[in-house]
């Protein structure tokens, strides 16, 4: 389990973010086709180098570089400075953010999954449609006030203070499979004034895998096995949408 986790958060960033339409309203302003939101002035190996010449009285710097499209996983960057940096589509699954100073960087569409951001600065991070799962933002407090009823102290809306996760697949031979996964969160807020926490709950997910030759698999995905009631997430104190009840889904997928 997560220990607590506080991050300096701001505008835009869980419930701090101005409602969707606004921001994708904002964007139409902006060529997010031209070089600058789609190529990179640097490579993986550049930015490796970059951030082993680091230390902690000389953070690595990367403002208003533009690594969109990078392929960054797994790599270090606490305390470095990505002020204004393009991060658009990057890949940064894993990384180490901690305390990285992240304040109006574009990480339009970017994968955070299971990134770490303890203690990150995001004011006016641009991060429309980034994939944050499982990404560390544990016990997130706002730091400044954004409006009268979001004040310094809140927890940053749809965050729990902790959260769980645990899949295990077991190989009966080559033909067949299964797993099962069992996720907890703690309580959370609708919003970040506060006002309505949403109950903390466990769902508990099973799957059945089947491969017929090299070409052809199948998978049964069984979610919600037990059928558990849950708040799933929100978009506001009062638009609270409920977790799926128990359900199955087919696919089959074939490799040429």
């Amino acid at each position: 389990m997560s220990r607590w986790r506080r991050i300096v958060l701001a505008t835009l960033l869980a419930a701090t973010v101005p409602p969707l339409a606004a921001a994708q309203e904002m964007l139409r302003y902006f060529d997010l086709k031209s070089d600058e939101f789609t190529k990179a002035d640097m490579t993986r190996i550049e930015v490796e180098a970059v951030l082993a010449a680091a230390n902690p009285a000389r953070p690595a710097d990367l403002s208003a570089r533009r690594l969109n499209g990078l392929d960054l996983s797994g790599l270090d960057f606490r305390g470095a400075k990505l002020q204004a940096t393009r991060l658009n589509g990057a890949n940064l699954a894993g990384a180490n953010l901690d305390g990285a100073t992240l304040d109006q960087a574009w990480a339009l569409d970017a994968d955070l999954t299971g990134a770490t951001l303890r203690g990150a600065s995001l004011f006016a991070t641009q991060l429309i449609g980034a994939k944050l799962d499982g990404a560390d933002l544990s016990d997130a407090r706002i730091t400044g006030a954004t409006s009268t009823t979001i004040v310094p102290g809140n927890r940053v809306g749809l965050v729990p203070y902790n959260t769980f996760s645990l899949w295990n697949k077991y190989q009966f031979n080559s033909v067949w499979a299964a797993g099962v996964g069992v996720f907890r969160y703690t309580n959370f807020f609708a919003s970040s004034d506060d006002t309505v926490l949403l109950p903390e709950f466990t769902r508990v997910d099973a799957a059945i895998y089947f491969r017929l030759n090299e070409m052809w698999r199948a998978q049964l995905n069984i979610e919600n096995i037990f059928d558990q009631r849950y708040i799933a997430t929100a978009d506001g104190n009062n638009n609270i949408t409920p977790g799926s009840p128990r359900a199955f889904r087919l696919s089959a997928t074939a490799n040429f």
